[in-house]
């Protein structure tokens, strides 16, 4: 599969690197996946590039670094086509005459891209980049196989908040990681675990991979190719419509608390399947020592103390805003810390490897139950930190925090109705039963002796959840501030 360097090809690769780095520092910070907006770009290099076999005209993957004024720095894949004329994709740059003045296009946006990045899928291997490194394909099933060397239609579902994903057919999507960090994406590693060695059947099936493997022998994720999920909806779409239904016409409640029954049981299902594998070290749950309950409740702390500067700007009411800093104050200080007892014990449960970023917009409604998606955990956060295993209670609270807002959210236009819908629709409670009692009986490791001690965990992850979320808010979207800030209240009881 691999492209014939030719003297014209390396005039075209020197004239592409002097294109890019001349045109990226105003191209980028207009893609929604782009992660340095509102930072100064001081400059832009080519890090290594592999010209794609491409059928049609001429494709290839180019890893970038972008640096940043105050030092920083950040890798970006880009999947670029070299057209005579702009047409599909957003237009780049235009190349020199050498390289007869053809464009330079965002590939992942156009329909040909199947050409490009996805055939050589079809035939697992190797493509060597211009550097010494190499473009790795791997994990593909004999179903996506043959998909990919047929003449399936591809278009682009847009960009997410960090990738960019393409539909094949009716029957794969294939996800672009624009970001582009040292080591297996978390969201391929669990793919592949819970594909290959679990009968956990609630996810888009791993059907390949696309890795870039560095002259060093370092590997970076490029992309997955999964299984195409026909749903319904996402389950915060889904979600929010039917509180929006219950504010008009009241009598919905009995579906929904089905509904989150099943995906409370589906979450657990989820955390049994990755506790399943003592013999595997990526996934082998871990003893949790009183060392990682006193870790834990310091990030609460440091986080309640970095989230009070920021409140001292915030326009929140008066009252509010004073019984708000007073709580964190306290929070910061240890004083007001909600952690759990432990009754000195030396093992309280094990931590597993968890999704890490779990709220409704992970999951999708199908016509049979709820489907969880995107296991990359937090983009922003260095792959080892979003590899490392916890508690498992932590998913099911950002979950419950997921809830909350889609309440707030379903009430924009009904003012004061907030409450009283929370009070009517116990939405923590049906997917707390879910999770807690759809289980197959007998212990399981990774969670407290006990519902009562579960729950005392839920409402600290929750509270570590809501101030993560008052700290976004207060600095993206300050008119949103109230959801966590009025959690953070509720959770402490004050």
């Amino acid at each position: 599969m691999e492209r014939e360097h030719t003297p014209a090809l390396d005039g075209m690769t020197r004239a592409l690197e002097f294109a890019l780095v001349e045109s990226l520092p105003a191209f980028l910070p207009s893609q929604r996946w782009f992660g340095g907006k509102g930072r100064s770009i001081r400059a832009v290099r080519v890090v290594d590039l592999a010209w794609l076999p491409a059928i049609e005209d001429a494709e290839v993957l180019v890893c970038v670094e972008v640096s940043y004024a105050d030092g920083a720095a950040d890798r970006y894949s880009l999947w670029l086509g070299v057209r005579d004329t702009p047409g599909e994709g957003p237009a780049i740059a235009r190349l020199d005459d050498a390289a007869e003045g053809r464009w330079v296009v965002d590939a992942a946006a156009g329909s040909r891209a199947i050409s490009g990045l996805l055939r050589p899928l079809a035939d697992p291997g190797e493509i060597p980049t211009a550097r010494g490194g190499a473009l790795s394909f791997a994990d593909l099933t004999p179903e996506a196989s043959a998909v990919l060397s047929g003449n399936a239609v591809v278009h682009a579902l847009g960009a997410d908040q960090s990738n960019t994903s393409l539909r094949i057919g009716h029957e794969l999507v294939f996800k672009l990681f624009r970001r582009a960090q040292s080591g297996e994406n978390p969201e391929l590693e669990m793919l592949r675990f819970l594909t290959t060695r679990t009968p956990f059947r609630e996810i888009p099936s791993l059907q390949g991979s696309v890795s870039y493997v560095a002259p060093d022998g370092s590997v970076s994720t490029i992309g997955v190719l999964q299984t195409w999920v026909h749903s319904i909806a996402d389950g915060w779409r889904y979600v929010v419509s039917h509180l929006e239904r219950e504010l008009t016409t009241p009598g919905a409640w009995p579906s929904m608390r089905a509904d989150l029954f099943a995906l409370g049981a589906t979450t657990r299902g989820f955390h049994q399947a990755l506790s399943s594998d003592p013999d595997t070290p990526a996934f082998a749950p871990k003893p949790v020592q009183q060392s990682d309950v006193r870790l834990w409740t310091a990030e609460v702390a440091a986080r309640a103390a970095g989230v009070l500067t920021h409140v001292g700007h915030s326009q929140m009411p008066e009252v509010e805003h004073t019984r708000l800093a007073r709580v964190l104050d306290r929070v910061s200080s240890h004083a007001l810390v909600p952690a759990p007892a432990t009754d000195g014990a030396d093992h309280l449960f094990s931590t597993i490897r968890i999704h890490g970023d779990f709220h409704l917009g992970q999951t999708l409604k199908t016509p049979t139950g709820f489907v969880l998606i995107d296991f990359e955990g937090e983009p922003t956060r260095p792959v080892d930190e979003r590899r490392q295993t916890h508690c498992a209670l932590k998913d099911v609270a950002g979950m419950l925090r997921s809830f909350e807002y889609a309440v707030a959210v379903a009430c924009e236009r009904a003012p004061g109705r907030e409450e009283g819908l929370r009070r009517a629709l116990p939405m923590a409670s049906a997917f707390l039963d879910g999770y807690f009692d759809a289980a197959p009986g007998g212990p399981a490791v990774f969670l407290p002796a006990g519902r009562d001690a579960c729950l005392q965990w839920i409402r600290f992850f929750e509270l570590e959840k809501a101030l993560y979320e008052l700290d976004y808010e207060l600095t993206n979207r300050p008119s949103w501030a109230h959801i966590p800030a009025r959690g953070i209240l509720r959770l402490l009881d004050v």
